[in-house]
C-alpha cells in the first residue's frame, strides 16, 4: 500500500494483434474521501474521490502498450492523497496476467534480473533465439532525472552502457540472453516481460513480472505448489548456496542464471533457504512468478480473483493455523504441511475480492487464477496490513 504508484503496459502477444487488447488498474482505497488521479505523459487522465474499501477499474486505451526499443512517456502514474493499493492487468484473447503494483516507496536503486534459458524450458535447440528473448522495461518513479547504468553479461562477456530517462520516463530493451545488473541514481521500477512466450501447442501468452529491488530480497521463502503447473523450475538472483530438505540444490557454482529444476511443487508447498539475500522466480511454460520471501509475510492481506477459478494459497505457520477470509475462520483440517519448516499451506477456491488476515502472526499469500489454456497466472497477494 501507498499513495504513490508508477507502472507500465508492455506489449501483449503483438500490438498489431486483431484481438482488442485490455489493459487495467484495479485501485482499492482504504479511507473515505480519498482523492486519486492517473497520469500518462505528464497529463492528468482521470480523478477521482474513493470511499473506504471502494476499488475502481480504470480502463486504459491501446496506444499504452510499449512495443518499441526506446524511451516513451507512456508511464502510468497513480497517486492519492490516502493509502490505495493497485493491482495491474492485462489482457488479449486467452492472454491474461495480473501483478501488484508495489508502491515507490518500495522500489529501489538496484535490481539484478538473471537470464531466463526459456529454450531449456521448452527442449528448444540451443540457438533457436525467436522466442526466449525477453524484455525489461525501467520506469523512472522519480521527478527528476535519472542516470541508469546497466551491465549486460552473456556467454560473449560483458557490455556495460547508461540509459538517462526524464522524470517519469521509461525505456524498453531486449535482454538478449544476458544476465542484467542495473544500477540508477535515483529510484525506478522495473518489469521483466515477454509478448508470447510459446507453450504447449505452439500456443503463446505474454508474461509480466514486477521485479523487486535488492531492498526487498531475503533468504527464506515458501514456494507455493500452483494447480495446473505442469513442470517448475526455480531461478535464483545470486550463485549463493540454495537448501531444500537439507541439499544444496543449486549445483553450478558460477551461474545465476541457473534453471533448477523442481517437481517436488505437486505434493504440497516446499520450503527453500539462501545463505544470503536473494530474490528467486518460479518459472513453467507460459508463467513466470516472483516470490514472495518470509520477511514480506504480513497479517492481512487483500485477494483480488476477476474469474470465477481463482485460487489463493495461503502459508501459516503449523502451529497458528487460525487464519480468517473475511469473516470465516478456515476449515483446520484441509492444511498440508511443508517439508522441513515450521508452515503448512492450504490452497482455497475464490472468485471476487476477499481479505484474508490472521490475528495474532504473520502469513503468507499468493493468489492465481487460469487462463482458458489451463495455464496459471498471478503473484502474491496485496498486502493490507503488515502487523497483526
Amino acid at each position: 500500500y501507498g499513495k504513490d504508484f508508477i507502472t507500465a503496459f508492455p506489449e501483449n502477444i503483438a500490438y498489431y494483434h486483431p484481438q482488442e487488447s485490455s489493459n487495467m488498474l484495479q485501485i482499492t482505497a482504504f479511507y473515505n474521501d480519498t482523492s486519486v488521479s492517473i497520469t500518462i505523459n505528464y497529463i492528468r487522465v482521470y480523478n477521482e474521490k474513493l470511499q473506504t474499501g471502494q476499488t475502481k477499474i480504470v480502463h486504459f486505451p491501446k496506444y499504452i502498450e510499449q512495443y518499441q526499443y526506446t524511451n516513451s512517456t507512456l508511464f502510468v502514474r497513480v497517486t492519492s492523497t490516502q493509502k490505495i493499493v493497485v493491482l495491474w492487468l492485462s489482457q488479449r484473447g486467452d492472454s491474461v496476467q495480473s501483478n501488484v503494483v508495489q508502491p515507490v516507496k518500495n522500489l529501489g536503486k538496484w535490481y539484478k534480473i538473471p537470464f531466463i534459458n526459456y529454450n531449456l524450458i521448452m527442449a528448444l535447440a540451443p540457438d533457436y533465439w525467436r522466442y526466449s528473448s525477453f524484455r525489461l522495461i525501467i520506469i523512472n518513479a522519480v521527478n527528476a532525472v535519472n542516470l541508469i547504468t546497466i551491465q549486460s553479461v552473456s556467454a560473449d562477456g560483458q557490455k556495460d552502457f547508461n540509459i538517462t530517462l526524464r522524470p517519469y520516463e521509461l525505456h524498453q530493451f531486449q535482454t538478449n540472453g544476458s544476465e542484467i545488473k542495473l544500477h540508477s541514481s535515483g529510484i525506478v521500477a522495473v518489469l521483466l516481460t515477454h509478448p508470447c512466450v510459446e507453450t504447449i501447442g505452439c500456443d503463446c501468452n505474454m508474461v509480466v513480472s514486477h521485479i523487486l529491488p535488492r531492498g526487498l530480497w531475503g533468504e527464506t521463502f515458501v514456494v507455493p505448489s500452483v494447480k495446473n503447473l505442469s513442470t517448475a523450475w526455480l531461478q535464483v538472483t545470486t550463485t549463493t548456496n540454495v537448501m531444500h530438505k537439507g541439499r544444496n540444490i543449486k549445483t553450478q557454482i558460477y551461474n545465476s542464471s541457473e534453471l533448477i529444476s523442481f517437481p517436488d511443487l505437486k505434493s504440497a508447498s516446499q520450503f527453500i533457504s539462501a545463505a544470503n539475500d536473494v530474490s528467486i522466480r518460479l518459472i513453467s511454460p507460459g508463467f513466470v512468478v516472483e516470490l514472495m520471501p518470509e520477511n514480506m509475510f504480513a497479517a492481512c492481506f487483500l485477494v483480488q480473483m476477476n474469474s470465477t477459478e481463482g485460487e489463493a494459497v495461503i502459508i501459516a505457520e503449523a502451529s497458528k493455523k487460525i487464519v480468517y477470509i473475511d469473516t470465516d475462520l478456515l476449515s483446520s483440517t484441509d492444511w498440508k504441511p511443508i517439508p522441513d519448516s515450521n508452515y503448512s499451506s492450504i490452497s482455497v477456491s475464490l472468485s471476487g475480492t476477499h481479505v484474508i488476515w490472521h490475528p495474532t502472526s504473520k502469513i503468507g499469500v499468493y493468489m492465481f487464477e487460469k487462463m482458458k489454456s489451463g495455464i496459471p497466472y498471478g503473484s502474491a497477494a496485496i498486502i493490507l496490513n503488515e502487523d497483526p
